[in-house]
């Protein structure tokens, strides 16, 4: 019967689940048997060249270092070896730290070798190295799947992305910040077309029409991050619906709008197009644009939003953003909205009923997250009007009121209560509610899956009493917060106890 340890997995389960890197060394180098698996695990991912080139011979370091013309002779003699090393990394982050060390050697091994890393799959260059310009094939295995190029340079984008395309057929992922949107290569929007297997491209800055255009033809295209369309020329139009190639967009799952402030930026996507979308996110854009984009997709059964960086600045204004989110009533199950760009104006916390109200035609809300404004506050009837349409609500996360005077007019603690028990399944909550009146009998407990709760500056008399209400109402509550700069000195030492007791129970 054979040993456990001829099977290929479990060596490499037991390796992966090793958390200390110097005793998986220390297996590497005393035992044949895990010898491969150890340092397939310990070099599989590189944030750095530098660390992996610690591994070449002292003396081609030496040569490196002193620019000795015989490197490229010491780096052949040692090529076996150091390919041993180099043949592992699946995951490589290219930084221009201590270039004289790393630029030479891989530039000799560049000459000796078709491929430098040649079971790569994920490559990040940080910055631009003329390296890259050489011998792109180099860095460019058939295994790849992802590319994340930080910076901008428009002729390296024209010489790797026809050997991407050459290359790299099963390219899944792409991130980088954008192709000339003035006089984009033409050569490089072909090369981009013919990578027929991109699942995921993420772009961060403006681009052309035509560079949307074959965006727009990727059978496989999933993810996208889409920034501002700017014209080269001023009669050049943006594209259009009958521009758009037929079946367009068909996979795109996740959308990304990302800085588009003016209309004139927003590509105008067909009336039924983007069918297979689930997911929005709109970074830092403007609201109209956000509200236009909701528009176009207003026949797509669309089932999470996340906006981030958009300025609403009043209920009525919020109001009126979620009426565009009626026509997805039977299928959003996530909304988020988060940090605006300026600080709201209002002093005064905003009502939830009036500026979230049109969220109650949302039956299959599950999350929602409002991050934005001055706070809110909740009366009774938001909570019974909650409890009896978000009977899934997991996630309720609401800005909380600075001033504690707000929370006294709006929910009591036996009324939070009440809302949490209305909601079984919920599991995060930033609720504004007072903590001044402790309900005598908890009859608990109201909810077992609870386990973070935001209180804000919720005011508070009974620190101890509150906390054992706490616990035999919501017994799995382990991450507790609080604002300690909004809060008195008596207020801020009852929640401090709350919080220790809360704490406490997690030593049983």
């Amino acid at each position: 019967m054979g040993s456990p340890f001829d099977i290929a997995e479990l060596k490499w389960l037991l390796c992966v689940h090793v958390e200390d890197r110097l005793t998986l060394a220390r297996l590497a180098r005393t035992s044949t048997c895990f010898r491969d698996w150890a340092l397939d695990v310990l070099y599989g991912s590189q944030m750095q060249v530098c660390s992996l080139i610690r591994c070449v011979p002292s003396q081609v370091l030496q040569a490196a270092k002193t620019k000795n013309v015989l490197l490229h002779d010491m780096v052949e003699r040692n090529q076996k070896r150091i390919m041993t090393y180099f043949r592992r990394v699946k995951n490589l982050m290219i930084l221009d730290r201590e270039e004289e060390l790393w630029v030479p050697i891989l530039r000799s091994l560049a000459l000796l070798v078709p491929c430098i890393f040649p079971n790569l799959r994920e490559l990040i260059l940080s910055d631009f190295n003329p390296l890259y310009m050489t011998s792109p094939s180099s860095f460019l295995p058939s295994s790849l799947h992802t590319v994340t190029i930080v910076f901008k340079h428009d002729e390296f984008l024209a010489v790797w992305f026809p050997a991407m395309s050459s290359r790299c057929p099963d390219l899944r992922c792409f991130f980088f910040p954008g192709i000339d949107s003035r006089e984009p290569d033409p050569l490089i929007l072909s090369s981009l077309l013919s990578l027929r297997s991109l699942q995921k491209v993420s772009l961060f800055d403006s681009i052309s029409p035509s560079t949307f255009l074959t965006l727009a033809s990727l059978p496989s295209l999933e993810n996208l991050t889409l920034p501002s369309i700017q014209q080269r020329e001023s009669h050049e139009m943006l594209p259009s619906s009958s521009s758009l190639p037929s079946q367009s967009f068909d996979s795109l799952r996740m959308l990304r709008l990302f800085q588009i402030n003016h209309l004139d930026q927003l590509p105008d996507f067909p009336k039924g197009s983007l069918p297979s979308l689930r997911r929005l996110e709109v970074m830092n854009c403007s609201q109209w644009i956000c509200e236009r984009m909701l528009e176009h997709i207003s026949s797509v059964p669309l089932e999470e939003l996340d906006v981030y960086g958009v300025n609403i600045d009043s209920p009525d204004d919020m109001d009126a953003f979620f009426e565009h989110l009626l026509p997805f009533s039977r299928s959003l199950e996530k909304v988020s909205i988060r940090r605006a760009r300026r600080n709201s104006p209002a002093l005064q916390s905003w009502p939830f009923g009036q500026s979230c109200g049109r969220l109650l035609s949302l039956p299959r809300l599950k999350e929602l997250v409002i991050k934005i404004g001055p706070g809110f506050t909740m009366s009774q009837s938001d909570v019974d009007r909650i409890g009896n349409r978000w009977k899934g609500l997991t996630v309720f996360q609401l800005r909380l009121p600075r001033r504690m005077e707000e929370y006294r007019a709006g929910l009591s603690l036996e009324g939070f209560t009440g809302f949490v028990a209305a909601c079984p399944r919920l599991e995060i909550a930033a609720v504004p509610f007072s903590a001044l009146d402790v309900p005598l009998d908890p009859s608990g407990p109201h909810n077992t899956h609870l386990h973070r709760l935001a209180i804000g500056s919720a005011p508070i008399k009974d620190g101890i009493g509150v906390a054992k209400f706490l616990q035999q109402g919501f017994p799995h509550i382990r991450h507790f917060l609080y604002s300690q700069l909004h809060m008195g000195p008596a207020e801020l030492n009852c929640w401090t106890q709350v919080e220790q007791r809360l704490m406490w129970i997690d030593d049983f």
